[in-house]
């Protein structure tokens, strides 16, 4: 499957939801919720902050809202919704919404937020020896 790249502010939810509504047509099980943008968005600001990063080096990071990963011994094919998160100068943006076919680990996984620093970011963070 292709991704289809968007930017989407995380405050137009309206636009959001229009998407995922397009994306997640004709599913039932493993659907996006809204809220998780929020919460990842909240608990990646407080990693970023816990690492020293200056909100003007946090341009480029990213959060990767992944699915679930199935038990080893379910059968059959699932997808799940996947979204990516951007930050831009002017604040987070949806990057990515697509579906795709669920991972596997032993007894399985809930849902899980991926936060990806970018290069300036990594650089930002204050060394010991620089305290």
């Amino acid at each position: 499957m292709k991704l289809q790249k968007t930017k989407i502010n995380v405050r137009d939810t309206e636009k959001i939801a229009t998407r995922l509504a397009i994306i997640e047509k004709g599913c039932q099980a493993r659907l996006f919720d809204m809220t998780r943008i929020e919460q990842a968005i909240k608990k990646a600001e407080i990693q970023l902050s816990n690492f020293g990063i200056a909100t003007k080096y946090q341009i480029g990071c990213q959060i990767e809202l992944c699915t679930e990963k199935l038990p080893n011994a379910y059968r059959g094919r699932a997808e799940g919704t996947e979204v990516r998160l951007e930050r831009f100068p002017t604040g987070w943006f949806v990057t990515h919404i697509h579906r795709v076919s669920c991972l596997r680990a032993a007894y399985g996984r809930s849902v899980l937020e991926e936060l990806f620093l970018s290069d300036t970011a990594k650089r930002a963070i204050p060394s010991i020896i620089d305290l």
